[in-house]
């Protein structure tokens, strides 16, 4: 039986057994990256402790990148902006590229973190802060991440902005 011959009657087999076949990718509709969420904490918060934001101290921040709907993303990237009065400070594990090398103002995660996105199945990207010497007591530190995958619309989404706390004295 010929090639063509066998995908015909595998076709018909399959309506006949009452079998969904798949759509095609083409009638997908493009991916949704909405439901992403962004938090960050203390570094050393354990609840019931807060943890502080004190100048020298270390705030983490994840980020979950999820979709919405039923379409896959397959190239997502994501950046993560680093707020002023903060400094990047990866631990040695640390994943994600600062941009530019010296003095990075962002976190780029690539494909290699991120990429191929399924519905139902978020993936985190995490990164580390440490408030500078010189930050001011109240200044907002409000990291803001941005996802990106070329068939899905740019989202933004902004932790829940935490308050540089005075320094002990």
């Amino acid at each position: 039986m010929s090639r063509v011959r066998c995908a015909w009657v595998g076709a018909v087999a399959a309506c006949a057994f009452g079998l969904a076949v798949a759509p095609a990718m083409a009638d997908d509709p493009p991916p949704d990256l909405s439901s992403s969420t962004f938090r960050c904490q203390p570094e050393n918060a354990i609840p019931p402790v807060l943890g502080s934001t004190r100048p020298g101290d270390f705030v983490v921040c994840q980020l979950n990148v999820a979709l919405a709907g039923s379409s896959n993303a397959y190239h997502v990237t994501a950046d993560i902006a680093i707020p002023a009065g903060t400094t990047w400070a990866p631990l040695p594990n640390a994943q994600g590229i600062g941009i530019p090398a010296g003095a990075p103002t962002k976190v780029h995660f690539d494909e290699t973190k991120l990429g191929l996105l399924n519905p139902g199945i978020p993936k985190p990207a995490s990164i580390r802060l440490k408030i500078d010497d010189g930050a001011v007591a109240g200044a907002p530190i409000g990291p803001v991440a941005t996802i990106m995958d070329p068939l899905a619309t740019t989202f933004t989404v902004a932790a829940a902005p935490l308050s540089v706390m005075p320094q002990r004295t």
